[in-house]
This record gives C-alpha cells, sequence and structure tokens, in this order.
C-alpha cells in the first residue's frame, strides 16, 4: 500500500474518476464528500492550508469503508485507509463527531 501523503497527492491531482461511485457523495451531492473532495481536504489540512477544526475532519467521518471509490480508481489509490488515519487524528485531537466519542 502506498503511503498517505502519496495517495493523498494522487487523489488531489486525478480527474475525480471516482466521484459517482461513492453513497456518500451521492446522497449528499456534495463536491467535498466525494473521494477527491475528502482527500483533498485532509492534504489540506496535512498542509496546514486548511484549519483542523471540526467541520474539516468531519469530512473523513464521510466515509463508509466500502471501498467503492478504490474499486474504480485506475491507479488502486487508497482512500479509506488514508481516510482511517485522519478520523484518529480528529478523535484523537477531539474533534470527532459526538457520535463517535458517545
Amino acid at each position: 500500500m502506498r503511503d498517505g501523503k502519496t495517495a493523498l497527492n494522487l487523489c488531489h491531482f486525478c480527474p475525480k474518476l471516482c466521484r459517482f461511485s461513492c453513497p456518500v457523495a451521492d446522497a449528499e451531492k456534495n463536491e467535498a464528500t466525494t473521494p477527491w473532495g475528502k482527500m483533498t481536504t485532509m492534504k489540506l489540512v496535512d498542509q496546514g492550508r486548511l484549519p483542523m477544526n471540526r467541520e474539516t475532519m468531519g469530512l473523513a467521518y464521510k466515509c463508509l469503508n466500502c471501498k467503492a471509490s478504490e474499486e474504480v480508481c485506475e491507479i488502486d489509490n487508497p482512500v479509506s485507509p488514508v481516510l482511517d488515519t485522519f478520523r484518529v487524528r480528529a478523535f484523537q485531537a477531539g474533534l470527532a463527531p459526538t457520535a463517535v466519542h458517545d
């Protein structure tokens, strides 16, 4: 599996081929909830270009770990595992959704 930074970079520069495979993005009709949107947001958080707050980190929780985006990804980018690492970071920072803490 590629490392998280490489995976974030690959998603960031992708033409969003997986956007229609994500059930969360389909339900929410929001570009931020596409696999590309979630990975790009996490990349910007990692770079310090977006704040690490409840709103940005909440996007990491908008992944069902169904791996549908990985199935259609032409480069087999590990979206779910990378978002899982950001879920851990959010939880440790006290920024996870309330239901997660409960």
